[in-house]
């Protein structure tokens, strides 16, 4: 919601406004804990978020940051489900079809990754923009409008990111069953190995969009609840966030980048 809100501590009634800027003030927090508490950006037009997650963290968004934090629609889901971090070996496998074509099962696994891979870029985007927001904002590299622009536009896809991946890594996960772990790698064509290895290095991106889809769902879950939070815990929450976005956000890029260049799968 646009406009300004006043900060409420946490648990008791509210501090006067003043009272509570002071403290900040004297804490060494200081106005940027005030803006984050205050400022809400608008809906306006569109971030010009990271598009590619070839890039790496420092080097995405040229103004995306971290000051348009008002709650988003409370129906949104807050992180990705927990699963198995690595693909499953399969108890037992079968030789590959005689006349070198693919299962259908593995070509239902790798469309169903595809479409995961492509919603965890998503989550990517916009929270990698909203973090390099914040990290240009302190290095005098934008202005406090253009990071509230920023902030206000990649959050308003919150929602959308989050639960699009979840609904996506949920079917690809299903997929798994009967998928490409079940192919006797040895007695497959090479056009049916290319589509194997093509499936492992898929199946990479969608373990490290899913981390990433999860930070980006912790913090959409942050905003809906700023109103009722305490300006210094807020402003630590996130400046912890910040800092500890980064391996995730480039392990998801390397890993997409190398599904991108993984052999096609042409069976």
């Amino acid at each position: 919601m646009a406009g300004k809100h006043r900060a409420q501590n946490e648990g008791g009634g509210g501090a006067p406004v003043a009272a509570v800027l002071g403290l900040l003030l004297v804490g060494g927090l200081g106005f940027g804990a005030w803006q984050l508490m205050s400022d809400d950006g608008g809906d306006t037009t569109s971030a010009s978020s990271p598009t590619s997650p070839g890039a790496t963290a420092s080097e995405s968004a040229s103004g995306s940051d971290h000051s348009t934090h008002s709650g988003t629609d409370d129906s949104a889901s807050a992180a990705a489900p927990s699963e198995p971090s690595t693909t499953s070996s399969s108890a037992s496998q079968t030789p590959a079809p005689s006349d070198g074509s693919l299962p259908a099962g593995c070509r239902s696994q790798l469309d169903a990754g595809d479409k995961a891979v492509k919603a965890a870029g998503a989550s990517w985007s916009s929270w990698t923009g909203h973090t390099n927001a914040d990290k240009d904002y302190r290095a005098g590299k934008i202005s406090w409008d253009q990071t509230k622009k920023i902030w206000a536009d990649t959050k308003k896809n919150g929602d959308s990111d989050v639960s699009g991946f979840t609904k996506a890594n949920s079917t690809y996960q299903g997929s798994k069953s009967g998928g490409c772990d079940t192919i006797d790698r040895d007695s497959a064509s090479p056009q049916v190995r290319d589509c194997l290895e093509r499936a492992g290095t898929l199946d990479k991106a969608v373990v490290a969009g899913r981390n990433v889809n999860g930070d980006w769902g912790k913090h959409v879950a942050m905003m809906k609840r700023k109103d009722h939070t305490n300006p210094e815990t807020y402003l630590k929450e996130w400046r912890s966030m910040v800092s500890g976005a980064g391996p995730n956000q480039d392990a998801f890029a390397k890993a997409r980048a190398a599904y991108d260049k993984a052999p096609s799968c042409d069976a």
